[in-house]
C-alpha cells in the first residue's frame, strides 16, 4: 500500500513537473498565434485595399487617357487622385502593421526556440520514458510553430508538359488536367500582377506630381534654404524606388504571360494527339 502510494506521488509529481515546464512553452505558442492571427487578419484588409486601389488606378488611367495630361482643372481627376492618396495611406499603414507583425513574431519564435532548446537539454536529467515522451511533445510543439509562422511561397514557374508519341490517351487525360491546373493559376497569378501594377502606376503619379512641386519650390527658395531639396531628394528617392518595383514586377508578369501561352499551346496539341488516338 505504500509502495503504491509513493508511485502515485512519483507520477503527480512528473506531471507537475512536465506542466511547468510546458506553461513557458504554452505561453509563447499562444502569443505566436494570436499575432498570426492579427497579421492575417492585416493581411485580408491589405487585400481589400489592394483592391479598391487597382480599381481607383484604373479609373486614373482611363481618365488621363481620354483627357491627356492630369490638369488641376479637372475637378474629377482631382477627386479620384485624393481618393486614391487616402487609400495609398491606409495601405502604408497596414504595411507598416504588418512588418511590426512580422518582427513581434520574429522575437517571439526566438523566445520559443530558446525555451525549447532550455527544456531539451534537461531532459538529460531525467529517466529515458518520461524524456523519450517529452522529446516527443517538444517536437510536436516545434513542428506546429514551424508550419504555423511559414512564409509564403514565392510564385513558382508555371509546369508545362508536353504531348510526347508514346502516350496513351490515358497519358494525354493526365497532362491535360496539369495544363488546366496550371493555366488556372497562371491567370490567377496575372490579374494579382496586374492589380499590383495598377497601384504602383497610382503611386508613382501621385509621387510624380508632389516631385513637380517640390521642385517648383526648391526653385523659388532661397540658395540657403536646404529643407526643400532634401524633400526633393527624398521624393526622387521614393520614386525611384517604385519604378524599380514595377520593372521587376512587369518581368515577372512577363514571364508569366509566356508561360501561358506555351501552356495553351501545350494543351492544343495534347488535345489534337488525344483526337487521332481516338480516331485511330
Amino acid at each position: 500500500m505504500i509502495r503504491l502510494r509513493t508511485l502515485v506521488a512519483l507520477a503527480c509529481c512528473l506531471v507537475v513537473a512536465s506542466r511547468a515546464h510546458a506553461g513557458p512553452l504554452d505561453d509563447l505558442e499562444r502569443q505566436i498565434r494570436e499575432v498570426v492571427t492579427q497579421r492575417q487578419t492585416s493581411e485580408q484588409q491589405r487585400s481589400r485595399l489592394m483592391l479598391e486601389a487597382a480599381a481607383l488606378a484604373d479609373a486614373i488611367s482611363a481618365a488621363q487617357a481620354s483627357s491627356g495630361a492630369p490638369s488641376r482643372a479637372n475637378t474629377s481627376l482631382e477627386r479620384q487622385l485624393r481618393d486614391f492618396d487616402r487609400l495609398a495611406g491606409q495601405l502604408d499603414s497596414v504595411d507598416r502593421a504588418i512588418k511590426n507583425h512580422d518582427a513581434t513574431i520574429a522575437r517571439l519564435r526566438r523566445a520559443f526556440s530558446s525555451e525549447l532548446d532550455k527544456q531539451t537539454k534537461e531532459l538529460s536529467q531525467v529517466d529515458a520514458r518520461t524524456s523519450a515522451a517529452r522529446t516527443a511533445e517538444l517536437e510536436a510543439a516545434r513542428r506546429r510553430i514551424d508550419e504555423l509562422i511559414a512564409p509564403p511561397a514565392a510564385f513558382r514557374p508555371l509546369l508545362v508538359v508536353r504531348p510526347a508519341a508514346t502516350d496513351t490517351v490515358a497519358d494525354l487525360d493526365q497532362k491535360l488536367a496539369v495544363l488546366a491546373v496550371e493555366q488556372s493559376r497562371g491567370t490567377e497569378a496575372l490579374s494579382a500582377f496586374d492589380r499590383d501594377l495598377a497601384v504602383l502606376g497610382g503611386r508613382a503619379l501621385l509621387t510624380r506630381r508632389l516631385l513637380d512641386g517640390l521642385e517648383s519650390a526648391a526653385r523659388g527658395a532661397p540658395p540657403d534654404l536646404r529643407l526643400v531639396q532634401r524633400q526633393v531628394d527624398e521624393v526622387q528617392a521614393r520614386l525611384k524606388d517604385l519604378d524599380v518595383k514595377q520593372r521587376e514586377l512587369r518581368r515577372v508578369r512577363d514571364a508569366v504571360v509566356v508561360g501561358l501561352t506555351d501552356l495553351k499551346q501545350q494543351a492544343r496539341e495534347c488535345r489534337a494527339r488525344r483526337a487521332a488516338l481516338i480516331k485511330g
